[in-house]
């Protein structure tokens, strides 16, 4: 009897504590999601009252509300990061991205402000008959765009580049100006994990027109089918406008390119 009154006590004090949070925070945005019969709220709050307007929809606690009385998330409980809701159209969710992973999980994508780069993408996993949450994937992914597959979701990302290389050079003694350029990619997430998507990626390049098929597509980028990661992403982009011609240049390491790469494809 005595244990079960403690038990009781610190329940409502818990209770009592994660009201008295939510009415020192401010709303930043929120979405509902829904599997099956079972249904949450998502809120994303602040201790801010005020903000610009590019930070408008983080915020550093992420509750949800299960019943009436409203719970921390697993996902940022240190809260020294700030979080927004990854917007967008899905199934599961009214506002942001959530996606069925499996007969017992489902997946709700967060992104965490990442300073002057894009936010990098996180996982709260819930489980799908009750919709307590589970697990958090954090990554190093950064991300503004993803989309439902059939046992999960893709999304599209690429390393940020943080000062473009451009400079004059010549291919088959013809000049070019030339600068390098982030290389996109597409990997889907389901209960295996992460993986690149070669085909997704071929489908959607902004260089696909320089390749006749998606062997040659994959062959430039060194694409390592037993790793199952490409080798060759830092992208280079020369043009001519006089000719109306452009060649790219895919190579390993950073490097200052000359022109006299035989790996240049142009058309």
């Amino acid at each position: 009897m005595f244990t079960l009154l403690i038990l009781i006590s610190s329940l409502l004090a818990h209770s009592t504590e994660m009201r008295n949070l939510r009415e020192k925070t401010y709303t930043r945005d929120n979405t509902f999601c829904k599997i099956g019969d079972q249904r949450i709220q998502i809120q994303i709050r602040s201790l801010s009252s005020k903000t610009d307007q590019g930070e408008a929809k983080y915020g550093e606690y992420v509750f949800y509300y299960p019943k009436e009385t409203p719970e921390l998330l697993p996902l940022n409980q240190d809260h020294l990061n700030n979080f927004q809701l990854f917007h967008g159209k899905s199934s599961l969710c009214s506002k942001s991205l959530g996606y069925k992973i499996s007969k017992d999980l489902m997946a709700v994508l967060f992104l965490k402000e990442n300073g002057v780069d894009p936010d990098k993408l996180t996982i709260q996993l819930f489980n799908s008959k009750s919709l307590a949450p589970t697990s958090v994937i954090e990554t190093e992914f950064v991300t503004s765009e993803a989309q439902e597959t059939k046992d999960g979701f893709i999304f599209k990302t690429y390393n940020p580049l943080h000062r473009v290389e451009m400079g004059k050079i010549k291919i088959a003694d013809q000049s070019f100006t030339y600068q390098d350029r982030s290389f996109y990619y597409w990997i889907s997430y389901n209960q295996k994990g992460f993986e690149i998507n070669p085909e997704k990626t071929f489908q959607e390049s902004d260089i696909k027109d320089f390749f006749k098929t998606q062997s040659d597509f994959e062959k430039a980028l060194g694409w390592d089918k037993k790793e199952k990661t490409f080798k060759n992403t830092n992208l280079y982009l020369a043009v001519n406008h006089e000719q109306k011609k452009q060649c790219v240049f895919l190579s390993e390491k950073k490097l200052t390119p000359t022109g006299s790469e035989p790996e240049w494809i142009c058309r």
